[in-house]
């Protein structure tokens, strides 16, 4: 017999059992959700954090462009990330010759 630590990932609910047959996920005695192995849970979230560094895809959101009266044109634009949703804003001046 191992005492397994587990988490539920729906209500929180922390409990400590005593098991013949371990498994990493169970039913949580609380609230039917997933209560998994508290131990294996930090090493998937370290394991996140440290391997999966968000490479960003931007994509265009809204943008807006205004005229100057001294002939040049300010461009702005809101980009938002498909994977992490970060937001950029960018603006740009172009001036005509």
């Amino acid at each position: 017999m191992s005492a397994v630590s587990r988490c539920c990932l729906a209500c929180g609910y922390l409990n400590i059992a005593l098991e013949d047959k371990y498994q990493e996920v169970i039913v949580c005695p609380k609230c039917n959700g997933a209560s998994v192995d508290t131990f294996k849970l930090g090493k998937y979230k370290q394991h996140i954090k440290q391997n999966k560094e968000c490479e960003h895809k931007y994509r265009l959101m809204d943008s807006k462009t205004t005229t100057m009266g001294n002939r040049s044109i300010h461009i702005l634009g809101s980009f938002y990330c498909e994977k992490c949703l970060d937001t950029q804003f960018r603006g740009k001046i172009l001036k005509e010759d």
